[in-house]
């Protein structure tokens, strides 16, 4: 559930340059609002943070990142049902986005859903099997529900 600001800074490149009107795209302008987001975050501000999501996602709505951070943002204030519903969206959006999938599976766990979070994490572990996430929270969630497992 970690938002690793510098992983986003080089995913998610801004391009200020100031066009021959002066004006500043508008991917320009929701991707500088998402990193300051991720920033508000980090230094401890998460309903700036929220805010500062939610203008990013008003100027680009298609944008799957901005959903599945804003999902770990209301998962960490235990906002689950709004967590649910920015996951889907950014799963909506990207199918195959592992992390998304990953953090799906986290909220389906913790509502007890434990069939969805199995497949959630199963899908995560397909589309990235080289990310940890989802063999994480399938680990988790094995333990959720009284299973052992043991590393071979």
């Amino acid at each position: 559930m970690n938002l690793d600001l510098r992983t986003k800074n080089r995913n998610n490149q801004s391009d200020t340059t100031p066009r021959a009107d002066g004006s500043v795209s508008l991917a320009s302008e929701s991707s500088d609002l998402h990193l300051s987001a991720l920033r508000c975050f980090q230094a401890g501000n998460p309903d700036r943070a929220i805010d500062q999501l939610k203008k990013a996602i008003r100027i680009d709505a298609d944008n799957p990142d901005y959903h599945n951070d804003l999902g770990v943002i209301l998962r960490s204030l235990g906002h689950i049902n709004e967590a649910l519903y920015s996951y889907q969206s950014a799963i909506r959006l990207s199918p195959s986005n592992a992390e998304a999938h990953s953090n799906l599976a986290a909220i389906f766990r913790l509502q007890g859903k434990f069939d969805a979070a199995v497949d959630c994490c199963r899908e995560a572990v397909r589309l990235s099997p080289e990310a940890e996430g989802g063999y994480f929270n399938l680990a988790l969630t094995y333990q959720a529900m009284g299973l052992s497992i043991e590393a071979t």
